[in-house]
């Protein structure tokens, strides 16, 4: 009985569910200042991890500011920002690849055909199909 309630749990939330980017960063400031206080002249080696622990926290807070700047106000915002951008970007390459990408029109007798939508091209070496916008290249 145990092992069954162990699989049916609910999946853990990640740390920074339900925490704002101002919370973030105070507890980055936290982590800064206790890094600071730890620096010594006992173990030269520990000192130099709490100063990449400092450098670490500095990186994070300049990132977060930035977001914050944009009017980000939570990691959910974040991750739909990325969702979005990458959304946009994989648009954008099926866009060029379809317009601006050259594709040699198939000859068919003494016509040319658009190698996209298969419609006739009517002006010989045009620099792009009248029907569907599809870049041609001629080759010459």
């Amino acid at each position: 009985m145990k092992k069954q309630d162990k699989r049916h749990k609910a999946p853990a939330e990640p740390p920074s569910e339900g925490m704002s980017i101002d919370a973030i960063l105070a507890q980055l400031a936290s982590m800064k200042d206790n890094a600071k206080a730890s620096i010594g002249d006992v173990d030269p080696e520990g000192d130099e991890i709490w100063r990449q622990d400092i450098a670490a926290c500095e990186a994070a807070t300049a990132i977060l500011s930035a977001l914050q700047d944009e009017g980000i106000k939570d990691p959910e915002q974040v991750r739909d920002l990325i969702h979005d951008y990458n959304a946009l970007a994989a648009q954008y390459q099926n866009l060029h690849q379809k317009y601006e990408v050259e594709e040699k029109p198939v000859r068919l007798g003494n016509t040319f055909i658009c190698p996209a939508c298969n419609r006739q091209i009517r002006q010989l070496y045009a620099a792009h199909c009248w029907s569907c916008g599809k870049r041609l290249g001629w080759g010459r």
